[in-house]
């Protein structure tokens, strides 16, 4: 395995473990604040993680897209999650919620976003996923971003972070194999 294909394995269980930690406190009925987790070669003893809040949860994720932008290069890896709402590009309109991660590492030059769709615990049913983690717009990646995700099992790697993961990771393959059932 190349030194590419180690830092997007990394990536990809940091994307994953945020994605479970997001989607644990979803499950619960509440809104989860935005986190960041990363990486450093400084602290190699594990991820380090941050909450973001604010005045509002629009100004709490750009916080963390502003951390994030001035303080990435000095992580070896990065990801930033935050809950959205899906809109149509016709009309505008709500089409879903979902979970959203932006991520990046050293040797990539743009960061790469994950979305994770998602149906909110309701009265009548539980938190669910829907459909697969999906990576947004790979029609913008440099050359090598396309080359380095494309050699390695990136879901792979984003499911074993997932299921690390010390409460949701128990039940993420359950979510996971319920979504593949949904309409």
């Amino acid at each position: 395995m190349s030194a590419s294909d180690e830092i997007v394995q990394e990536l990809c269980g940091l994307v994953g473990w945020l994605l479970a930690h997001q989607a644990g406190i979803t499950a619960e009925g509440e809104l989860a604040a935005p986190r960041a987790l990363f990486t450093s070669n400084e602290k190699p003893e594990g991820a380090q993680l941050l909450v973001f809040n604010s005045e509002s949860y629009q100004s709490a994720v750009e916080e963390g897209r502003v951390v994030m932008r001035n303080q990435c290069r000095q992580f070896r890896c990065w990801a930033l999650g935050f809950d959205v709402n899906l809109r149509s590009p016709t009309d505008g309109s709500k089409t879903g919620d979902a979970l959203w991660v932006e991520a990046g590492a050293k040797g990539l030059e743009h960061s790469i976003a994950f979305v994770q769709r998602y149906a909110p615990k309701t009265e009548s049913s539980n938190f669910h996923l829907v459909g697969k983690v999906e990576l947004t717009q790979p029609s913008n990646w440099s050359p090598t971003v396309r080359q380095t995700m494309e050699s390695v099992d990136w879901y792979e790697f984003l499911g074993n972070g997932a299921r690390s993961h010390p409460l949701a990771g128990e039940v993420w393959d359950q979510w996971e194999e319920e979504a593949h059932e949904a309409p």
